[in-house]
């Protein structure tokens, strides 16, 4: 199922119970400072998503996609939010314009419909939550789609040790 990847491209990379990955970019770990991930993204237009309950954030625009960061209670990074900038035609690859693949466990999880990727999930030892528009994996991620596209169009990625009021 995996998808072969543009050179040029940046690769948001999810790795359980580290972080995130960013081709060409320091990569930004759990339990981080928000004064950490401000140094390691220096020279980057940083802004400040909002997530309600978060003790800080810091955000960079990507090609086509949005990475958010956020402090839990303890001020350490706790979660990521990763969030497609545009919208899917109902098969997920019509139409669709450029963006960096978003991967977990070998596979970019904005491409695939919902079901083949939740299938690969599940296949690959996941436990897997489905509801209408929210689909949950393990106590790691969370993947949300329109209830009329096709296929997943933001993740939240949780750290191992987040300590978080509304988790």
């Amino acid at each position: 199922m995996a998808r072969s990847v543009r050179l040029t491209a940046v690769v948001v990379q999810l790795i359980s119970g580290y972080g995130v990955r960013l081709s060409g970019l320091p990569d930004v770990t759990f339990g981080m400072s928000r004064q950490e991930v401000l140094a390691t993204w220096s020279g980057k237009r940083v802004h400040r998503p909002f997530v309600c309950g978060m003790s800080w954030s810091g955000g960079i625009d990507l090609t086509g996609v949005d990475l958010g960061v956020f402090g839990d209670d303890e001020q350490r990074l706790g979660l990521a939010l990763i969030s497609r900038m545009t919208r899917f035609y109902e098969n997920c690859r019509e139409g669709l314009l450029p963006y960096e693949p978003v991967v977990f466990d070998d596979v970019d999880l904005f491409y695939w419909p919902a079901a083949e990727l939740v299938d690969f999930l599940r296949a690959s030892g996941r436990q897997v939550t489905e509801g209408v528009t929210i689909t949950r994996v393990g106590r790691e991620l969370e993947l949300w789609r329109d209830p009329v596209t096709a296929c997943f169009t933001s993740v939240t990625f949780w750290g191992p040790r987040a300590t978080l009021a509304e988790r």
